[in-house]
């Protein structure tokens, strides 16, 4: 081939790669780069830089939808009726607009036309824009008779795409499915009143500190579970059919004079104060529209809804649907002191000292922390059988005065309206004697109530001097163990010595197992009772099976323990020298001081 064939050839090579590129950079959607984005609705880079959406228009032959992100990117549909859109549906079109890709690319060729694709007028035009950009038109056609799937064309551009059949059947579904279907986007936690009218009367209900209590028609604790509950299961109801907006006729839907109404007060995370939400429950809707469905009117959107029938729950609920059943609602982090009055019995009263309790009265000595805790979590696991009204019946059951009174205070140095300086009041419970039926009336003092709860109750509540004694037999402040002696039955006794080494046999020819020894001594020095009891019988301490001799540093007289047989539930009978009553001490504690102390043959 000679010169000038090759400088033909290169010179067309080169005006044929010019025209491309120019071709190219018309193209609509090229930047400079030259680069397409094969996205739709997305410029050509990094996915995660884009701005958000803030706008989708769709217009159609019957009508034109338009939506908008509001604070907190919260969708809002502006037209045809201004409502809140719902989350997880718009969730849904944000992404599919996010990742709404073309197809096929066909250029409009002479002869061409855009109504052989539907798009002259176009059956759905889409408008779309993001934070800070122009919006981006799309517009939607015809099917593709291959696949199933949309002539489409961006803006004026001169070519034909084809995108996702499921794009345009989203954008084309009717306004009322991008509204919000939940009757309120409220949180029960964010509520903190709640006031409620039917025929039967008006409940309020409050919380404080996060505790419920209902405020009208009496004054009591609610049980929060419940309260909480409710308010999620009715403001979670979907709504069933969109009635009218703002309708000038409310007597068509019973809503004139509602049967109900409810109304919810909430609490504002961002400072600013939010309006309180109500809603009015009106007549049932026309079954042949919306069947097993009620009508019901929400102010804040402006609008009448069909929502489920059990909606109907709020006329038959009273104050008592609320109110807690448990007895008590006791925090023993708030509890200083405690006073047991019961008849023919000595009073007892508790209260703190340092990091546990003592008894005050009738003689002050060390009191069982675990035995305060138990009093407290049997009095609030007590559910209430019924709650008693009738003032004969009351006045009957306390003729001869309470049987038993239990009054939990707090220290306070200075006096309140509630009690005296020194104390104030947190739950007074008075105890009537047992009934005929088993059962007994508690008056809650505070609290203004009457109940009936079961007999059995006051039989949990430790009355005995011997329940409060501590269950911790060797106290902390005795000091340091100095020496022990163990004495099985039918088994020599063995005497061991503290020193300098360790532990040592009083008898020099016994060789110790100094494992076993130690393992005695950590269990002599923690022990710790199952429980006290007043007497048994056939507890088999008459011929003791154990026989434990200690001295401490720091307690002049020895401690002394026997162990009898063994009880029915697996503990051991025991008793102290010097104490009255006796006690249940724990398998593996007496395991442990029954271990053979000296060493077999060939152990160190």
């Amino acid at each position: 081939m000679n010169a000038k064939a090759t400088l033909l050839l290169l010179a067309l090579a080169v005006a044929g790669v010019i025209f491309l590129v120019r071709c190219d950079s018309a193209r609509p959607g090229s930047g400079a780069s030259g680069q397409i984005s094969p996205f739709l609705f997305a410029p050509p880079g990094d996915a995660s830089t884009r701005p958000p959406f803030e706008r989708i228009v769709v217009n159609r032959s019957d009508g034109r939808l338009e939506l908008r992100a509001g604070v907190g990117r919260r969708w809002q549909v502006v037209a045809p009726r201004p409502d809140r859109a719902d989350t997880r549906i718009m969730g849904e079109f944000v992404g599919m607009l996010e990742s709404a890709a073309r197809v096929q690319t066909i250029p409009l060729s002479d002869g061409m036309k855009l109504a052989d694709f539907g798009l002259e007028p176009a059956a759905l035009r889409l408008e779309v824009s993001r934070v800070g950009s122009p919006p981006v038109t799309l517009e939607m056609g015809k099917l593709t008779p291959v696949e199933g799937r949309v002539y489409a064309r961006l803006g004026d551009a001169r070519e034909i795409l084809v995108v996702p059949r499921e794009l345009r059947d989203l954008a084309a579904r009717p306004p009322e499915f991008f509204r919000d279907h939940r009757v309120t986007d409220v949180l029960a936690e964010s509520v903190v009143k709640v006031t409620l009218r039917n025929p039967r009367g008006e409940i309020v209900l409050s919380r404080e500190d996060g505790t419920w209590r209902v405020l009208e028609p009496f004054v009591a604790r609610a049980d929060a579970r419940i309260v909480d509950e409710w308010i999620e299961r009715f403001a979670g109801f979907a709504i069933r059919q969109f009635e009218e907006d703002n309708p000038a006729d409310l007597f068509r839907y019973g809503l004139a004079v509602p049967r109900a109404s409810l109304r919810l007060e909430v609490e504002s995370k961002s400072g600013r104060p939010r309006d309180p939400v109500e809603w009015s429950l009106g007549d049932r809707a026309d079954p042949r529209y919306a069947p097993n469905s009620v009508y019901l009117r929400f102010p804040e959107r402006r609008a009448i809804f069909a929502v489920p029938l059990e909606s109907e729950d709020l006329l038959a609920l009273t104050g008592a649907s609320f109110r807690a059943r448990s007895l008590t609602a006791l925090n023993l982090d708030f509890i200083d002191r405690i006073r047991l009055r019961a008849t023919g019995r000595p009073e007892l009263f508790l209260g703190r000292r340092e990091e546990g309790w003592e008894l005050r009265l009738p003689a002050r000595a060390p009191a069982e922390a675990v035995e305060v805790a138990r009093l407290v979590k049997v009095l609030n696991s007590v559910e209430i059988l019924e709650f008693v009204q009738d003032e004969e019946i009351v006045a009957r059951a306390f003729a001869e005065g309470p049987a038993l009174e239990v009054a939990f205070a707090a220290f306070t140095s200075e006096p309140t309206a509630e009690g005296e300086a020194g104390q104030t009041a947190i739950a007074t419970l008075q105890f009537s004697p047992r009934l005929g039926n088993g059962t007994r009336l508690v008056r809650h003092v505070e609290e203004k109530l009457v109940a009936r709860v079961p007999g059995a109750l006051v039989d949990q509540i430790p009355l005995d001097l011997l329940r409060w004694r501590p269950l911790q037999l060797v106290d902390d402040s005795a000091g340091e163990l100095l020496e022990f002696e163990i004495v099985a039955k039918d088994a020599s006794p063995v005497v061991v010595k503290a020193d300098t080494r360790g532990w040592r046999a009083e008898n020099p020819a016994l060789r110790l197992s100094r494992g076993r020894v130690q393992t005695a001594a950590n269990a002599l020095m923690k022990l710790r009772a199952v429980r006290w009891l007043d007497s048994a019988p056939d507890s088999g301490l008459e011929a003791p099976r154990l026989t434990v001799k200690a001295r401490f540093a720091k307690c002049p007289e020895a401690f002394v323990l026997r162990v009898g047989r063994q009880d029915t539930g697996g503990g051991w009978f025991g008793q102290i020298e010097s104490l009255d009553g006796m006690v249940i001490l724990s398998e593996p504690a007496v395991r442990a001081l029954t271990g053979k102390l000296l060493a077999e043959p060939g152990e160190e």
